[in-house]
Order: C-alpha cells, then structure tokens, then sequence
C-alpha cells in the first residue's frame, strides 16, 4: 500500500479453478481497477464477505421493515414479492441479479404463465417495488447498482390510465336495486358494506378490516387510526343516522366478534 509500502496479497482464487490465462485478464482488471479507480480489492472483498445481505430475499426482509412503518398496505406489498419475485431470483446473489432477469418477470406477469391470466397492472406495480428495492440496497450500500432502474412502464403493463368514473345518483339507486333482488347471490353484509363504503367515503380494507373498537355509535363517530389508513392520518368520520343502523345491524350479525366483517 502506498501509506506502508508493504506489500499486499490478493488471491482471486483456487488454481484448479483458473486457466492461466483467465488469470492473468482477471489480475489485469484489478491492476487497472486500483489505477484508474483507486480501488482496493481486499477491501471491498471484506466488506462482500461481512455484507448480511447475501440474496435478495435477504434484502427484501429489510426492506420489509422499512415499508411497515410507511404504509398500512405492506402485507399486500409483501404478498406480491413472494407470488411473483422470491421463489424465481429471491435466493440468488445481490451482484448477479441482472436486468434480463428482471425483465423475465415483468413480461411473464404482464402477458400471463402457466394458469394466470395476463396482469399487466401488477407487472407495473412489481416494476416499481424491484426499483425501490435495489435503491434501498444501494442506499445500504450492499449492491453496486439498480438492475430494475432502466425499466419504464412501456417495458411492464403499459401506461395505465386513472379509473375515475363516478357513479350518478341514478345509477347509485339502480345498483342498491338490483342488489336487493339478489340476497342469495350477494349477501346483506356485502350489502351493508357497499352503503358503508358511500356513506364514509373510505377505502374498502378501511372498512372490512374495522374492529368495533374504534366505532362509537352512541355519540355516532368512527375513529379511524393512524396506522390503519393510507395517509398515516387518523380521521374521525361523523356517522349519519342510516350508517349507525347499518352497524348495529351488523353487530348482531357478527356474533360477538371483535370485527365488524368477520372472517366467513
């Protein structure tokens, strides 16, 4: 080293595994590698071998952490990387994940395999959480690059375009109507949780997910919690006279449970 002018040994491996020529291209690599960039080999072949994050799955397990604390839809986050990412490259090494392997995913989920049908809208969202997580790895300093970063949505399900079509006071009627014709087919709690949804404007986990505990009828107030909403904002939501009906009706349906849409 030029501080100590002693001399340093690197060995790139075992004879029987190197022609002497692949040798003598790798050592030249490392001689123009400590050139050029100043790199130091044996340093960076310490801090690979006390790196905790071996694969990806590795890395996904910290990400994980990360995402519970931001946003309450993780688990659905989570359930997407173990369908569709950990069980074809979650076990292989951080470095040797390339772009060709990220694009195998995208295009496989996209245009459907095997018994699924094409998700062209998943396909997007898994391109956007292997980009998030490779960037975590660089932040972490255990990956070296992104290969996920080149991607756009053109490469995964296409350019997706915002539904917002809301429905018309006639057409709010005539669902509700032909919903009541049908009780066999759809539930009076399924029912139930359609008025719900419209009369608190809140997303549908929100609801479905709700315990009573959170639910004051008597003074006809839902207190939403930080951690169960998409914002990390607790909302106190006013319940009109119907909604709180609704509710009690369906606190005799739901049986002594602590949820007001039990598991059925």
């Amino acid at each position: 080293t030029p501080a100590t002018k002693l001399r340093r040994e690197y060995t790139i491996g075992k004879v029987d595994d190197w022609s002497l020529a692949d040798a003598r291209d790798e050592a030249a690599k490392l001689r123009l590698a400590i050139k050029r960039e100043g790199a130091d080999p044996v340093q960076e072949r310490q801090k690979v071998n006390q790196n905790p994050f071996k694969t990806l799955n590795d890395l996904y397990a910290d990400y994980y952490e990360l995402r519970k604390r931001e946003i309450a839809s993780h688990h659905k986050e989570k359930s997407l990387y173990e369908r569709e990412v950990s069980w074809r490259i979650g076990k292989v090494e951080l470095e040797k994940i390339r772009p060709v392997d990220i694009s195998e995913i995208l295009r496989d989920v996209a245009t459907g395999y095997d018994d699924n049908k094409p998700r062209p809208t998943l396909s997007n969202d898994l391109m956007r959480l292997l980009r998030n997580l490779f960037d975590h790895g660089i932040k972490l300093d255990v990956t070296r690059f992104n290969p996920a970063s080149p991607f756009r949505p053109r490469d995964a399900g296409g350019e997706e375009k915002a539904a917002n079509y809301p429905m018309n006071e006639d057409e709010v009627t005539e669902f509700f109507t032909k919903l009541r014709v049908i009780p066999a087919q759809f539930s009076r709690e399924n029912y139930l949780a359609c008025a719900l949804l419209i009369a608190t404007c809140t997303r549908k986990m929100e609801l479905l997910a709700a315990p009573w505990s959170e639910f004051d009828l008597e003074n006809r107030i839902w207190y939403l919690p930080e951690e169960r909403t998409k914002k990390r904002r607790a909302i106190d939501i006013p319940l009109a006279e119907p909604a709180v009906e609704w509710l009690n009706e369906l606190k005799v349906r739901s049986c002594g449970s602590e949820w007001v849409f039990p598991a059925r």
